[in-house]
C-alpha cells in the first residue's frame, strides 16, 4: 500500500535449504512483494556462513545479515500478548543487547542500500504542532502506570495537535486526578492484574468518580473502560470495588471476547461519534462485562456480525472498543473541544 521496501525476517532453525523455497515463495506469492532482502533471525554465525550464500543464489534476494541467538533478551507473554514496556526494569540494557547483536551481523550499509536509501538519510522529521489558537488550552488526564499503559502515542499526538495540554496520573499510585484536569483519559491495560491496588485506592476511585459524574469529560478505553465499572474480578476470581461510575461486574470469559478490528458507529450523537458516521475500531480482551453498555455498535466491516456495546453521552464515551486518533483525528478534536467547554463551565 505504502510502496515501501520490506525486509524479510526469518528463522533458519530446523529447515535448512527449505527456507530458501520459503523466501521465493513469500516473493513470488504476490507481486510486488517490494521484498528488497532477507535477515536471518536467531540464527548462528556458521549456520549464516553456511547458507546465506545459498538462499542467495537460489532465491536472487540479498541476505543482508544475521542476528545471533541473545541470551536474556527475550520478552515474555501473557493473555493479552507480551509483557509492557513499563514493567520490564531492564528494557533499556535488553535492547542494547540487541542492539550490539545487529550491529555486529548485519551489513547496515547494504540495507539501507538496497532500499534506495542512506544511513544520513535515515531520520524522521515529526510533524509539526498545530499553531497555538491563543486560547488558554484544556488539561486532560490520562492515566498512565502498570495497569494503563495500552495507549497509541499518535493519539495522544493528535490531542496535543488539537490544543490540549496533557498530564499523566496513576491510578494505583496517586491520591487523585490531577487538580487542573479539564478531562480524562483512561486508556487499557491490565487492570485485572492490579485489582487490589486499584480498590485499596479509595480516594482515587472516589476523585474519578466524582469528577466523570460532575460532567467531565472522559473517555475510558478497554480496561479503562473496566476501571469505571462496579466491580473487577481478578485471575483468581476474586472481586473487587472499582469507580463505581458505570454499572457491571467484570470478569474473565476464558478466552479472547470479540477480538478484532470492526467499525463503530451511532444512531444518535455523543460527545465522539455522531449518528450515522463510522469509524475503525479494535478490540483485544478476555475480561467481559456484565453491563457493556449499547449505545454504540460494532459491525465486522467483512462479515454479518454486529453487537451493540459502550456508553455514549455528551460527555463520555466509555468501551471495549480501541479508538485510533490519529487515523481518526475529529475524535481528538471533538474531545478536546469538550474539555474546552468543561474548562470554560459551559
Amino acid at each position: 500500500t505504502l510502496d515501501l521496501p520490506v525486509i524479510l525476517i526469518v528463522r533458519p532453525k530446523g529447515t535448512a535449504l527449505t527456507l530458501a523455497a520459503v523466501i521465493k515463495g513469500m516473493a513470488e506469492f504476490r507481486k510486488p512483494s517490494h521484498i528488497k532482502g532477507v535477515i536471518l533471525n536467531d540464527c548462528s554465525k556458521m549456520m549464516y556462513a553456511q547458507f546465506a550464500p545459498v538462499y542467495e543464489k537460489q532465491t536472487g534476494i540479498p541476505v543482508l545479515g544475521y542476528i545471533p541467538h541473545v541470551e536474556g533478551a527475550g520478552f515474555k507473554s501473557r493473555h493479552l500478548g507480551l509483557y509492557t514496556a513499563g514493567e520490564i526494569d531492564d528494557l533499556s540494557e535488553r535492547i542494547g543487547m540487541i542492539k550490539d547483536a545487529i550491529k555486529k551481523g548485519i551489513d547496515l550499509e547494504r540495507l539501507f542500500r538496497v532500499c534506495g536509501a542512506s544511513l544520513s538519510e535515515a531520520d524522521y522529521k515529526g510533524k509539526p504542532e498545530k499553531a497555538d489558537e491563543g486560547e488558554q488550552k484544556p488539561v486532560i488526564a490520562v492515566a498512565k502506570d502498570e495497569a494503563f499503559n495500552f495507549i497509541y502515542e499518535e493519539s495522544i499526538d493528535s490531542i496535543k495537535d488539537h490544543g490540549a495540554e496533557i498530564r499523566y496520573f496513576s491510578p494505583i499510585h496517586d491520591v487523585k486526578i490531577p487538580e487542573s484536569a479539564d478531562g480524562i483519559y483512561i486508556p487499557g491495560g491490565y487492570p485485572e492484574l492490579y485489582a487490589d491496588k486499584l480498590e485499596e485506592n479509595s480516594s482515587m476511585r472516589e476523585s474519578v468518580r466524582n469528577a466523570v459524574l460532575s460532567g467531565m469529560p472522559v473517555i475510558a478505553e478497554c480496561g479503562g473502560f473496566l476501571y469505571l465499572g462496579s466491580k473487577l474480578a481478578d485471575r483468581d476470581g476474586n472481586m473487587f470495588e472499582m469507580a463505581g461510575v458505570l454499572p457491571g461486574e467484570a470478569e474473565n470469559g476464558g478466552k479472547l471476547v470479540r477480538f478484532g478490528y470492526a467499525e463503530l458507529s451511532s444512531e444518535k450523537d455523543s460527545m465522539l461519534i455522531h449518528k450515522g458516521e463510522k469509524f475503525p475500531v479494535h478490540e483485544f480482551h478476555y475480561w467481559d462485562s456484565t453491563e457493556n453498555g449499547s449505545d454504540l455498535t460494532a459491525s465486522k466491516v467483512i462479515s454479518s456480525r454486529k453487537w451493540e456495546c459502550g456508553f455514549a453521552t455528551d460527555t463520555m464515551y466509555a468501551g471495549f472498543p480501541h479508538l485510533y486518533m490519529a487515523g481518526s483525528p475529529v475524535l481528538a478534536e471533538r474531545f478536546v473541544q469538550a474539555c474546552r467547554r468543561y474548562s470554560k463551565g459551559e
